[in-house]
């Protein structure tokens, strides 16, 4: 229906000014209706407050004494002292009326004794407090305690507060437990008030839309204009032609559009090369994680009277993570585990050229001087921020020795099912990488598991995994796991349960590190 930028432009904004504008007034007379509903309650009950007891002295001088006249007069004062109260009443501590306003204007009743049927005005009049009946139904008191003042019912049981936007019809002030004023409240004022000021935002409404729809015809004139010369030159880029410029003097957004335009015909072949070298690096990001995946065990080996599981969660397409299995000879199994700095192709990488180091020396010499001489390589190979935290470990099945070496790697933890307790082995060792010789700062430790041992090596990804910016995994937790499942039929589930529980807590955060766990168990 509406084809031009301009009409709509000049619609939309008139709607968006109307709708504001109302908005605005209904919340606006909200708030002054509560206001003005608040400052009826608190003049009300502080007029009443302080009449009650005029009222009723006048009472005892002057009606009770006969002198209707002169006590009306000092109704009538009273009653200019406060606009809002319609009527007073006043009856005994029985519920006898003795002065009704609205029905002994001009001359003193006379009758039988008039008294108050309704059970909840004979409550109020009777109460030991002040109390207020609302446009909602309820009966609010006011029981004083101190300097203290709350809102109880008949039974003297906190209630909600009177609110802002609740009206009063009647407060009841008992005097001595011989008396009792009533007055009933009106909103007349209110309601007329409130009636002027919506006239007051209906005439500002118009006036608004008026003025809006000017200013919204003026915008859309200066908008349109250049929006049809850059309509025009993105036609020309369409077509191949990235020399194409608008010419358009405008400081607005609208000049920063045209702006956007000219330097999108000027980046626009360069961004379509940035495009094809981005594929290609994803694409080689893809084999990269691919042969890496190589370089991890598909197959755990069998080893008799030894379990074994292991896994690996990789933070980014290509880890820094790395471990294997070697059997060295049908009773020797040597395997490692290391973490290379960060994560990405370049920890890939370096981890990769240890993975072929450790394979060419795992057969002749010790698990010390396979460290010692992969060290010596990665030293002279590698970048001065680029190591290798790593240890290595060989499981001889005849002599029941566990040997490791560790180079500045997390400390193993050990499971020993005879006595029941989860120990830390010793840390030691310098990570791969760092200088040329580490032959002294390598130890040898060995240990002599017994059936249902538990050993598990770990990279830092685990106890240094987060759930949020502060609260992290920590060793504390990753005791607790081992133990929690170390009871598990094999060390492949064993591990599945201690990945799942720091999964678990990592829950939605990101995964910030490499997370590599290896599980060993004595069968």
């Amino acid at each position: 229906m509406f084809k031009s930028l301009k009409s709509k432009l000049v619609i939309l904004t008139s709607i968006l000014i109307i709708f504001l504008l109302i908005i605005s007034a209904i919340i606006l007379i909200e708030e002054k209706t509560n206001e003005l509903s608040k400052d009826i309650y608190l003049r009300g009950k502080a007029y009443a407050e302080l009449s009650s007891q005029e009222i009723v002295n006048a009472y005892e001088e002057l009606l009770k004494e006969g002198g209707f006249v002169l006590f009306n007069v000092r109704i009538r004062e009273l009653f200019s002292l406060n606009e809002d109260i319609t009527d007073i009443s006043l009856t005994t501590f029985e519920g006898n009326i003795l002065y009704d306003s609205m029905k002994e204007k001009n001359a003193v009743y006379e009758g039988p004794t008039r008294e108050i049927r309704d059970t909840n005005m004979l409550n109020r009049i009777q109460a030991k407090n002040i109390s207020f009946y609302t446009a909602r139904g309820r009966t609010v008191f006011l029981k004083r305690d101190g300097e203290e003042t709350y809102t109880v019912d008949l039974n003297e049981r906190l209630v909600p507060e009177i609110g802002d936007d609740e009206q009063i019809l009647s407060i009841v002030i008992p005097y001595k437990s011989k008396y009792a004023v009533v007055y009933n409240v009106g909103y007349h004022l209110l309601n007329d008030r409130v009636a002027r000021t919506t006239q007051r935002i209906i005439l500002l409404t118009i006036f608004g839309v008026m003025i809006g729809i000017a200013v919204s015809v003026i915008a859309a004139r200066h908008v349109t204009a250049p929006l049809t010369k850059l309509k025009e030159t993105v036609s020309f880029i369409a077509r191949g032609n990235f020399k194409t410029r608008v010419n358009v003097k405008s400081q607005d957004e609208v000049g920063s559009l045209a702006d956007s335009v000219n330097n999108m015909a000027r980046d626009l072949e360069l961004s379509t090369k940035a495009l094809v070298y981005k594929e290609r690096v994803a694409k080689e990001l893809e084999l990269a994680a691919k042969l890496q995946e190589r370089l991890i065990p598909k197959d755990l080996p069998k080893v008799e009277g030894l379990d074994i599981g292991a896994g690996i969660l990789a933070a980014a397409e290509v880890g820094g993570d790395l471990y294997d299995f070697i059997p060295v000879s049908e009773n020797n199994l040597l395997s490692y585990i290391g973490d290379v700095t960060g994560h990405g192709v370049p920890s890939g990488i370096l981890g990769a050229i240890a993975n072929a180091l450790i394979y060419g020396y795992s057969g002749n010499i010790d698990i010390k001087d396979i460290l010692i001489e992969t060290n010596r390589i990665l030293h002279v190979k590698s970048t001065q921020n680029m190591f290798l935290t790593m240890i290595m470990s060989s499981w001889n099945k005849m002599t029941g020795e566990f040997r490791y070496v560790n180079a500045g790697h997390e400390q193993i933890l050990h499971y020993d099912n005879q006595n029941k307790k989860i120990t830390m082995l010793p840390r030691g060792g310098i990570a791969l990488g760092m200088i040329n010789d580490v032959s002294k700062m390598l130890k040898i430790e060995q240990i002599k598991p017994n059936k249902g041992d538990i050993v598990v090596m770990y990279t830092d990804g685990i106890p240094e995994a987060k759930r949020d910016r502060m609260e992290m995994y920590g060793m504390d937790r990753f005791i607790k796991a081992m133990g929690q499942f170390k009871d598990l039929e094999s060390a492949e589930a064993i591990k599945n349960a201690i990945m799942a529980d720091v999964r678990h807590f990592i829950d939605k955060y990101k995964q910030l590190d490499d997370i590599t766990l290896i599980v060993y168990k004595w069968t």
